[in-house]
């Protein structure tokens, strides 16, 4: 009985280890290497599904970036939504989204992310403001 346990721990760790190494790949995949825009869609959604808190507001950015490169612009600004919702000080969600409204012809939009995104930046002293010149 005892064998068992063993063996049934061993089997939990070695699983353990290995989601975690998968989580970190999705991490690197979301965000820190460019890849195809799918892929990215998808390390990014195992990486928000892995996060019951939803707090990983990088993730909902990079999701949302690779789904405007790929012309899905409504699920853009949903991800870009829910950024702003976790953290409405991160200038470049405003940026991101601005950019966003912008594919979709919507200029009034996008400026008005652009301000929001500039007003941040200059207020919080973050250096983002260079994105806007």
């Amino acid at each position: 009985m005892k064998m068992l346990a063993q063996i049934a721990f061993v089997l939990f760790a070695a699983a353990t280890v290995a989601d975690a190494q998968g989580a970190d790949e999705d991490r690197r995949r979301c965000g820190e290497i460019p890849g195809p825009p799918s892929e990215v869609v998808a390390a990014c959604s195992a990486v928000i599904s892995r996060d019951l808190r939803h707090m990983d507001i990088w993730a909902w950015i990079d999701r949302g970036h690779a789904y405007d490169v790929m012309r899905d612009y409504q699920s853009a600004l949903t991800d870009y939504d829910m950024a702003i919702s976790l953290d409405p000080t991160h200038s470049n969600t405003f940026y991101q989204r601005g950019v966003t409204w912008g594919h979709r012809g919507q200029r009034l939009l996008a400026l008005s992310d652009y301000n929001i995104c500039s007003g941040i930046a200059r207020y919080s002293g973050t250096g983002a403001g260079s994105i806007l010149g």
